[in-house]
């Protein structure tokens, strides 16, 4: 009997402390609110969409126009390797021409697309026009060139993708990468929640897409020393990126082994080395 006691309080410690940590791994109900409703899911009845239908009809309203475009945010970092979901579809217009893709949009192409109010979670896109296509569950936003400092926007730096991603104009690497960098060291200090008057916001996220594309396209210190215009941005931020791109002993297992947390193998390696768009558009490949 003298054992016994302490069995009993050894097993109930157990069963407390089992109570503790299933409680703390138990899954909690997200109510969302309407507004958040709709931009995850739409209205009523919308339909999923087609988004090479999509992109090769806005594309052809911004060419009849006459208006140099190409994607950017969680589109552009996709193509180059980025595992994003793509909740965000932004496009990239000058800043100059901006008020009149807005004003085409809502006049001549009312029966396709509608202004719709800013996304409740992306404050540092509010000030930009949001559309949404009439009957699809989908959103898509127009924002200026200087929004990611790729001003003035150059044709001669943008590509286009196959059908099989979209059919989208993306900017080559260099030039997409320097504007990112050219961002952060602009807004350095001034908050995506509440920016000042006429300040550049720039969302956290616009670090963790740099990251993304540092392991997408397995960049390296030569690269960024070619390409990365160290008097305009914050090339130490990137080589810090860089340096650790390569999975450490104390990364989860499932990174053990890979060339970057997003390549596996050197055939993908090879994939990525060789991708159009990872030099400069404007001059031949090494």
């Amino acid at each position: 009997m003298v054992y016994i006691a302490p069995l009993v309080h050894g097993v109930a410690v157990l069963r407390s402390l089992y109570r503790r940590i299933r409680g703390r791994h138990r899954s909690e109900v997200v109510v969302l609110d309407p507004e958040t409703q709709i931009d995850m899911h739409g209205l009523p009845g919308d339909a999923p969409v087609d988004l090479v239908r999509f992109s090769r009809t806005l594309s052809e309203i911004l060419a009849k126009h006459g208006i140099t475009w190409c994607v950017v945010g969680e589109l552009a970092t996709s193509y180059y390797g980025a595992p994003v979901v793509i909740c965000t579809y932004e496009f990239c217009v000058p800043e100059s021409d901006l008020p009149r893709v807005a004003d085409l949009l809502t006049r001549e192409y009312a029966d396709w697309c509608v202004p719709f109010r800013p996304a409740v979670r992306l404050p540092h896109l509010r000030p930009h026009p949001r559309f949404k296509l009439i009957g699809f569950n989908h959103f898509f936003h127009i924002v200026p060139d200087t929004l990611y400092c790729l001003d003035p926007l150059d044709a001669s730096r943008i590509l286009t993708t196959g059908d099989s991603y979209g059919n989208y104009r993306v900017p080559d690497l260099p030039y997409l990468i320097n504007g990112m960098l050219h961002r952060s060291e602009l807004s350095q200090g001034v908050s995506s929640l509440d920016p000042p008057e006429g300040a550049i916001p720039t969302p956290f996220f616009n670090w963790v897409h740099l990251e993304q594309l540092v392991h997408g396209m397995d960049l390296d210190e030569e690269w960024c020393n070619t390409y990365i215009n160290p008097q305009r941005t914050k090339l130490p931020g990137l080589l810090k990126l860089v340096e650790h791109r390569s999975p450490s002993p104390y990364d989860h297992p499932k990174y053990q082994g890979r060339i970057t947390d997003y390549i596996a193998t050197e055939e993908q390696r090879q994939e990525r080395l060789n991708l159009l768009g990872r030099y400069p558009l404007s001059t031949p490949p090494p």
